[in-house]
């Protein structure tokens, strides 16, 4: 197989609602799967599992339990659920999982190395030159671009890339053949904005794992980007 079969299978996937877990937020990693079951329920169909804290046994743990509970879901529901390891490359080869990588992260060509050619790669980009970057070493299926505004979420993160330049970003994306997922402050309240820039997706973060109702949620941020996408 070469790399057109991740891209294949990121083409085919639904990116619309993308959830990106935080162990804090849900009150503490084991309560994370249920988090989990309760956005899938709302209608995300594409689960990253992030915990920077966690030892590697633990992050193993938890990522098989919330790809256990993905599968059952997403079957019960009729869909096909991702599951993406934020970073963890090891724990995505022993699961087979998909993998999410920052700039400071292992490069998406090792990546590629460890997980063969069906392995869904996504790498995080703030502008141009990352992207141009990312295009030129062909690995990536999938580029996270953000902050789209500023986020509590988390501070080491580059300035803003704001609307216009996720519009940008995403259309260069999108002519290099990758799917393009949008990050940082997203919320209802603007994720028509979002969705109107022509991006495959947005990647919540507080706006479920904090929520007191996940699933309802999940359903209305799904909704407001389904919505608002140019036709």
């Amino acid at each position: 197989m070469s790399v057109s079969a991740s891209r294949e299978r990121a083409a085919k996937a639904d990116w619309a609602l993308y959830f990106v877990t935080d162990s804090a937020m849900a009150g503490g990693a084991e309560k994370v799967p249920a988090q989990v079951a309760e956005a899938i329920e709302g209608g995300a169909h594409v689960i990253q599992v992030r915990d920077k804290n966690l030892d590697d046994a633990a992050y193993l743990e938890l990522a098989r339990r919330v790809r256990d509970v993905a599968r059952e879901v997403g079957e019960q529901h009729g869909r096909d659920i991702i599951v993406i390891a934020n970073d963890r490359v090891e724990a995505a080869r022993e699961l087979g999982l998909d993998v999410h990588v920052g700039q400071g992260d292992m490069p998406a060509s090792q990546v590629r190395g460890l997980l063969g050619a069906e392995a869904i790669i996504g790498v995080s980009v703030s502008n141009t030159e990352q992207l141009e970057s990312v295009i030129a070493e062909g690995f990536a299926d999938v580029v996270g671009i953000g902050p789209i505004w500023n986020t509590a979420t988390k501070t080491d993160t580059d300035p803003a890339v704001g609307l216009e330049g996720l519009a940008a970003l995403t259309a260069r994306a999108h002519e290099a053949g990758i799917v393009a997922v949008a990050i940082g402050g997203i919320s209802i309240r603007n994720a028509g904005e979002v969705a109107a820039t022509g991006c495959d997706g947005i990647c919540v973060v507080s706006a479920i794992a904090a929520s007191d109702d996940p699933a309802t949620s999940a359903t209305f941020l799904r909704r407001e980007f389904v919505m608002n996408q140019p036709l």
